[in-house]
């Protein structure tokens, strides 16, 4: 199955929702995703912190771990945040957009998602080399969050 409607028992859609660029594709997006989870499934999606916009005037200093961040200069929805990763001598950059966690949590819900729940990343505190400062800028400020809900 899985083409139809309903298919799925869960979804993983990881870094797709901050690829709207206005409240319209948003919703499209959050529809079309609902159409594919059956009645009770789940998805589980990750997205840039949505706090970063309302948090910083600046980007926080996220190159010591590869990733460089510009901000457009507002926190208004929809405003692009261009990422780049760099890792050996390899470089990509991408453009999201910032979607505000409310808008986020109204789109899912329009779309017929209850049970909306943030959770940001974190370093994993029964390592011992999260005790390193080197992580702490990770640790107050995550790049991401993980969204889940669950359909009907």
């Amino acid at each position: 199955e899985g083409a139809g409607e309903g298919g799925f028992d869960v979804v993983v859609a990881a870094w797709l929702l901050v690829y709207a660029e206005d409240e319209k594709m948003l919703g499209e997006m959050c529809r079309g995703l609902a159409r594919q989870v059956v009645s009770g499934g789940r998805l589980v999606t990750a997205v840039t912190n949505p706090g970063l916009y309302s948090m910083f005037a600046e980007p926080p200093a996220y190159e010591k771990y590869g990733v460089f961040l510009r901000f457009a200069g507002s926190d208004a929805p929809f405003v692009p945040l261009e990422i780049t990763l760099r890792h050996g001598g390899a470089e990509v950059s991408i453009t999201n957009y910032n979607v505000p966690q409310p808008m986020l949590k109204a789109a899912l819900e329009d779309a017929g998602f209850r049970d909306v729940e943030f959770a940001p990343f974190e370093v994993d505190p029964g390592d011992e080399s999260s005790k390193d400062p080197e992580w702490d800028l990770l640790k107050q400020v995550p790049l991401g969050v993980v969204i889940t809900a669950k359909k009907g």
